[in-house]
């Protein structure tokens, strides 16, 4: 057994919402049975009524779709999602269900999901793609000279030399993406640390 089968099964055995899932298992003999559609849908209700495994369950939800999407055949995927979660659910909508996807890509960049709200969790996703392109040399010439002449200003402000207003603003904005730059490796770095745990 898989060990994300094996992670779906204990949340799902403990969740109080799998009782509610039978019943409405027995109400479906008439309709249609997709079983990885009831399983998103118990593994919502779950993350809604339990926060402090909120992220896992939103990261499982994203394997089962991402697994699905991937089984389907191609350009049925947002027809069967508008069939079998988002016509059963009110609350439930497109861009949820792809934050959700974007989690479960990402999950190796959240350090601690059970500490973690979804809105942070997504900014660690979102930074850690940052950081890869950042990484990345920039390819627009236009670019690499702004960064070279922030780069110069920031040499002349540190050996102590007179600078203009203009170029005070130019080294603030030069420090600051720097900083964000390292807050974003410091991301990833933690999160890399805490799997070593």
């Amino acid at each position: 057994m898989k060990s994300q089968e094996k992670k779906l099964k204990a949340m799902l055995s403990r969740d109080p919402v799998k009782e509610q899932t039978s019943g409405i298992a027995k109400l479906n003999l008439v309709q249609k049975i997709d079983p990885i559609a009831d399983k998103i849908i118990v593994l919502y209700e779950g993350a809604l009524n339990d926060f402090s495994n909120g992220i896992r369950k939103f990261i499982l939800m994203g394997e089962l779709l991402l697994k699905q999407k991937k089984e389907l055949p191609h350009g049925s995927f947002e027809s069967w999602l508008k069939e079998h979660i988002i016509d059963k659910r009110d609350d439930v909508s497109r861009a949820s269900l792809g934050r959700y996807m974007q989690l479960a890509k990402g999950k190796n960049l959240i350090p601690n999901p059970e500490k973690t709200t979804l809105t942070e969790a997504l900014e660690l996703i979102h930074n850690g793609n940052k950081v890869k392109e950042i990484n990345l040399n920039p390819t627009n010439s236009e670019l690499k000279k702004k960064q070279r002449i922030a780069h110069e200003y920031y040499k002349n402000f540190l050996l102590g030399k007179k600078i203009t207003q203009n170029q005070k603003e130019i080294i603030k904005t030069y420090i600051e993406d720097k900083l964000n730059k390292l807050e974003t490796k410091r991301s990833i770095l933690e999160a890399h640390f805490s799997k070593l745990k």
